[in-house]
């Protein structure tokens, strides 16, 4: 399950662009298809969305430095993160075990919820 959460997560910021790029087709034409296609990535979002829920804030700005792309990456946001990192080494953790934790605790999740997440995931 952890290799089937790894993938989803790698996959998340590609679902992002793929419903802005729907969005902007929709708004000047409408296709019943792209809309079905569309709803099936909000779906698909919203349960990446509700596992970093399930995250402390810790393990979730792990998982959020590891979903940045260079667009994202601004001066202020590499300070943010060089700061946190300093301070999880300060408290004796590393963001790599606090990612492992957070794997952990999503991959649980996703067993426990495997038929949904088949269903909303089989056919990627």
């Amino acid at each position: 399950m952890k290799a089937f959460v790894q993938k989803v997560i790698e996959d998340y910021p590609r679902y992002l662009q793929e419903e802005a790029a729907f969005e902007r087709h929709l708004e000047t034409r409408e296709n019943s298809d792209m809309r079905d296609a569309l709803t099936m990535l909000k779906i698909r979002l919203g349960i990446v969305e509700s596992w970093f829920a399930l995250l402390d804030a810790d393990e979730r700005f792990a998982f959020r430095q590891t979903l940045q792309t260079d667009l994202n990456d601004t001066p202020a946001r590499r300070a943010a993160a060089m700061m946190w990192i300093w301070r999880l080494i300060k408290a004796g953790e590393t963001p790599w075990v606090l990612r492992e934790q957070a794997m952990e605790k999503i991959a649980a999740f996703a067993l426990a919820h495997k038929e949904m997440m088949e269903a909303a995931f089989g056919g990627d």
